[in-house]
């Protein structure tokens, strides 16, 4: 079975519906496959020299689903990496043990969604969600 791991934008009331941010435009979503708050955790590290205020703000009974809002701080930062950095950033993530397996080339990408995701959370004043479901 495969978690599910959608980031979205989106007001605090559409988090806690726990769907994942369905019905989101596609620029305000970004879906991915097994990654969790733990993984990101080191990018915030790097970024803002913390990996506290990853908050769950919603979650089936069962804990099936679960969705996690990303620090503003982190969100901020991400949002203004600039180019030069975000590669070097990418190659100190690789580095953690924390990063699922996977490799610089996925981590670029994933960072290049959450930068995207984090400059439309920045300009519009909401929050970067992750969702979590089996």
């Amino acid at each position: 079975m495969s978690i599910l791991s959608h980031f979205f934008v989106a007001e605090p009331e559409v988090a806690l519906r726990n769907d994942g941010g369905a019905g989101q435009v596609p620029e305000l979503r970004a879906e991915w496959r097994r990654v969790f708050a733990e993984h990101l955790k080191p990018l915030s590290e790097l970024l803002i020299g913390t990996s506290e205020g990853f908050d769950t703000v919603a979650k089936a009974d069962d804990y099936s689903s679960f969705t996690t809002r990303l620090p503003d701080a982190l969100v901020r930062s991400l949002a203004d990496i600039p180019d030069p950095t975000a590669a070097s950033t990418v190659q100190q993530w690789a580095q953690s043990e924390d990063v699922w397996d996977a490799n610089e080339t996925e981590l670029a990408a994933l960072l290049q969604d959450l930068r995207r995701l984090a400059v439309a959370a920045a300009r519009d004043g909401r929050g970067l969600f992750l969702w979590n479901s089996e």
